[in-house]
This record gives structure tokens, sequence and C-alpha cells, in this order.
């Protein structure tokens, strides 16, 4: 029961200190927000001051949960958590080896933490947004690093984004240290040791029980339980990777049919009229309106890359309209054949024939890597008039999106994981090897004697 007890209060002092650690980077958070476009965010002060008196566990938790409440404000914070937890490794470590007591190595300890999260930040900033610069500030001190010292765009952004963050850094650190300084001692040892289960393990055993424990148990089950982790993390982000790959294609594919029904509508474009321009051109009173309302339909759908009316011959598609976006390396005139390169030719039939079962094709061309979807328009007797064409780019759509995604999923699995291996070694530290490395050293101890 005493056991119990003393593990039940310590783990609860811990919880609240965690908890008041949360509530304090998101209270400076938001106070610093009321600042107009202020570069200085103060969202790790509590992770800071935990990690240094509870230890590493808490420290990540208080930082990674900081970083996923707030996304109720930001929501792109998520996706820095795995920087939260590197400061709050970096914080418990050295305050567990009391490096503090040196003045110049807060310093380092200043800089060290900017480099976290000036560093890293900026470049999940450029792989996710494109631009590692959202700040009127920072952009200001970039270009003086650009316009007058002459550096680069990439190293200036960097340079600019850690600057800024060595003052986010240096105060936050005294902060912290100040924090620290009011918390009373025997408040601050029930942290350190809130992850013990017996409170009759004297220091001396406990430091020796470490010193010499057989470290097959904690390293066998840390190793375990992060495998798993691994392994399952990898399996559910490959799957919903094709997942949303599918959904992605799915979605593009919708955006076709939509737009070839809009095409198709008698309301919006007469049957006949397409069919007076398929036989006549641009000599089809007809012509340009139909032009006109067809460049409205591929501007007003997501998605769509280009669009065309075609009319199947033996060598190739014959076109009507091409309404290619202006990036296409070649556009069609009114006559001229498309010939039916490889990716066609399994359709070639099928089209010749007024075929309305015809699947999404994929092939390359000189406008990229495109997905086709071809769609008939029929008179009411059944004859051919033409074939509606939409071209999605699938490159643009699917291997972008799909990268992206990947990106996003590994960067906030990657904080839980360093959670995982935080709480696995914590367990394994404190539930397994100090009480049977304990008992070990006390049984060796009293035969030595």
């Amino acid at each position: 029961m005493k056991e119990r007890s003393f593990s039940f209060r310590n783990e609860l002092l811990c919880f609240l200190a965690i908890v008041c650690g949360i509530a304090f980077n998101l209270a400076c958070s938001s106070l610093n927000g009321l600042i107009p476009d202020s570069p200085i965010y103060l969202d790790s002060i509590g992770t800071i001051a935990v990690a240094g008196m509870a230890g590493y566990f808490p420290g990540i938790i208080t930082g990674v949960a900081t970083n996923i409440l707030r996304i109720f404000f930001d929501p792109e914070n998520p996706y820095y958590a795995i920087l939260s937890a590197a400061i709050a490794i970096a914080s418990a470590f050295f305050f567990g080896k009391k490096l503090y007591k040196k003045p110049v190595n807060i310093i380092w300890l200043i800089l060290f933490l900017a480099v976290i999260g000036g560093i890293p930040g900026t470049w999940i900033s450029r792989i996710l947004w494109g631009t590692e610069i959202d700040n009127p500030y920072i952009y200001e001190l970039f270009r003086i690093f650009h316009k007058k010292v002459g550096i680069g765009d990439t190293l200036s952004a960097y340079l600019s984004n850690f600057a800024f963050d060595i003052a986010d850094k240096t105060i936050s650190v005294i902060i912290a240290l100040l924090i620290m300084g009011f918390i009373p001692e025997t408040i601050r040892n029930r942290l350190r040791n809130s992850g013990l289960r017996q409170d009759y393990v004297p220091a001396d055993t406990r430091k020796a029980s470490f010193s010499q424990m057989r470290r097959s148990i904690s390293s066998g089950s840390v190793i375990l339980i992060l495998t798993v982790t691994i392994v399952s993390v990898g399996a559910v982000t490959w799957v919903s990777s094709v997942l949303f790959a599918r959904y992605v294609q799915g979605q593009a594919l919708k955006d076709a049919e939509h737009a070839i029904e809009l095409v198709k509508n008698k309301d919006a474009i007469d049957p006949d009229d397409l069919r007076d321009c398929v036989n006549n051109g641009e000599a089809s009173p007809a012509y340009e309106d139909i032009k006109d309302k067809l460049a409205e339909i591929r501007n007003g759908v997501t998605d769509v890359k280009n669009l065309f009316i075609v009319y199947p011959v033996e060598e190739g598609l014959r076109v009507v309209f091409d309404l290619s976006r202006q990036e296409a390396n070649k556009m069609y005139e009114y006559g001229e054949i498309a010939p039916y390169v490889e990716a066609f030719q399994p359709y070639k039939n099928d089209l010749l024939r007024g075929e309305d079962k015809i699947d999404p094709i994929r092939y390359d061309s000189s406008r990229g890597s495109l997905l086709l979807v071809l769609r008939p328009v029929n008179q009411v007797s059944g004859s051919l008039v033409c074939y509606i064409g939409v071209e999605v780019d699938k490159a643009a759509n699917l291997d972008y999106y799909q990268n992206d995604f990947i990106i996003r999923v590994l960067l906030i699995t990657a904080a839980l994981i360093v959670v995982v291996i935080a709480w696995s070694i914590r367990l394994s530290r404190y539930r397994l090897v100090l009480p049977i490395n304990s008992m070990a050293y006390c049984a060796n101890e009293f035969i030595t004697d």
C-alpha cells in the first residue's frame, strides 16, 4: 500500500506538471498572438521547464500535446510536433546532467534549441507550404541577408528564421529557468523520481543498480516495442497513401465526368451547332460561341487541365476544338489529326464505332503525364457527332498529393513514435530493470557482507 501510494502521488504530481506545462505553452502562444505578425512564439516554455524538472517522457508529452492541441488555432501546428519532442529531449539532457550550473552552457542550450526550431522548422515549411518565410519581420531580415549581404535565397531564409528563433529560445529558456527556480526542491525531486515504484530504494543503490545492470531486459523491451510501432506505422502509412491516391484519382475522374456533362447539356451547347462545327469548323456561325463556352467550362471545373472536341477517323483523332492550357507545348488547329499513340491503340476500333464505354486512358505526351476521359455526343438517331475529351494531369493530382500526404503523415507519426520510445524506456527502466537489478544488487551486497 505504501508503494502504491508513493507511486500514485508522484505520478499525479507529474501529470499535473504536464497539464500546467501544456496550459502555459498555449497561454503564452495565445498572448503572443495578440501582437500582429509577431515572429516570437514562446510556445516551448512549458516544454523546457517540464523536461528540465521531470525528465524526458513528461517533457516530450508536454511538447507534442501542445502542438496537437494548437490545431484548433493553427491547423499547421501538429506537423511541427517532432521539433517540440526534440526540444524536450535536449532540455531534459541538459538539466539532467546539471549543465545549467555554468552560464556559458545556458548560451549553448539556447543556440542548440534555436537550431532545432529554426533549421528543421524552415525545412518543414518549405516542403509542406513551398515557402520558408511567412512573416513580414523575418522577410525584412531575409532581404538584408539576401540584398545587402549577398547571401543566396535558401541560406538567407534559413539564417533569418534561425536568428529570430534565437530570440524566441532566449526568452523561453530564461522564463523556464525562473519557473524552475520558484519550484521547491522537494517538488522537483518528486517530479524527477515520478517514475519510481518504491520510495525505499536508496539513491546510492539505485545509481549502482543502473550503472551495473544488464541492459538486455531494457534494450529488448524497447527494441520490440519500437519495431512493432515502426512496422505498424509503416503499414498504415502505405495503406493510407494507396487509398488516398485512389481517392484523389477518383475525384479527378469525377471532375472530368462533370465537365463532360456540362458540355453535353443541351441548354449550354446545342448538339446541332456542335455537329455543324465538326463539319465546317471555324466557318460555322456557332464556332466562336461554343469555343468560349468550352473555355468557361474548362476553367470552372477543378483538376481539368485540357478540354477538346474530336472526331475519330482511321488515321487518328481529327480535332474540332482544342482548349489546352497555355503551358501546353502544342495546340491543335481545326482539322488537324492527332495520331493514335500506343496507349490509344486498344480503343481505336471502339472510338471508330462511337462506343460509350471507353476506359480512362493513361499516357505520356508533350503535355505531361495525363489521364484522358473520352465520352461520345450522339444525335437522337444514335449516330456519332463527336467525342468530348477531358485531360486530367495525373502527375499533379496523384503523385504530388500522394507524396505530400505521406510527408504529413510521417511528420506527425514521427512525434508519436518518439512518445512511444520514451514511454517504453521509462516503463522498462522503472518497472523492470530497476526492481530486478535492485534486488540483485541488494542480494549481492548481503552476500558480500
